[in-house]
């Protein structure tokens, strides 16, 4: 009992008390990171960070591109890997409609465009390994690797976009689709750029 009563009052010690504030800040939710049950407003943070750090990406196609997929995050981490599976969700879908072009002849009398597709097929291959790779280096918590991989990646859009103007008159099909890899290979790089 005696041993009971003079460490009671020890605990109330002014050191002691600092030194379970301090515990209590370093270990409750950071930026990085938030309560389980409040995935929408750290979904909502996170986007509002990366979308002020990036003027290639807005606010509101951050939020509607990571909604789906994003509830159980609870980490830029989480919200990075949920970017990377949309993005790479998006290489198949271009991926897809490249394919379909080629094959139903359209471009079959301009072999520059037809040339530009087959171009654009690759980098969007590319792009999706790159992602895989992306994936890997996070899972290893490597993320300067992480962040030349989705560097890398951001430049499939625009490479596609840019050959088909490369020759005077040519329009590229693929305008809406590079656009929206462009804004969601921006959210995974700005979201990984938030990582320690």
């Amino acid at each position: 009992m005696k041993l009971h009563r003079l460490l009671l009052p020890s605990l109330y010690s002014p050191p002691i008390l600092t030194l379970f504030l301090v515990l209590v800040l370093l270990l409750s939710p950071s930026p990085t990171s938030s309560a389980p049950g409040d995935a929408a407003s750290f979904l909502r943070e996170a986007c509002q960070r990366a979308s002020r750090g990036d003027p290639n990406l807005t606010y509101g196609f951050c939020l509607s591109s990571l909604a789906p997929g994003s509830e159980q995050a609870s980490s830029i981490h989480d919200l990075v890997l949920v970017s990377i599976d949309h993005a790479v969700s998006n290489t198949t879908k271009i991926r897809s409609r490249i394919k379909t072009l080629l094959k139903g002849g359209v471009f079959a009398k301009d072999p520059y465009v037809e040339a530009c597709l087959k171009d654009c097929l690759e980098l969007y291959s590319g792009a999706k390994l790159d992602l895989q790779w992306a994936v890997r280096f996070l899972k290893e918590k490597d993320y300067g690797s992480a962040n030349v991989e989705l560097s890398a990646v951001m430049d499939a859009s625009v490479t596609c976009e840019d050959g088909f103007g490369e020759r005077e008159g040519k329009v590229s099909p693929l305008t809406a689709e590079n656009r929206v890899f462009f804004q969601l290979s921006s959210i995974c790089l700005a979201l990984v750029t938030m990582l320690p």
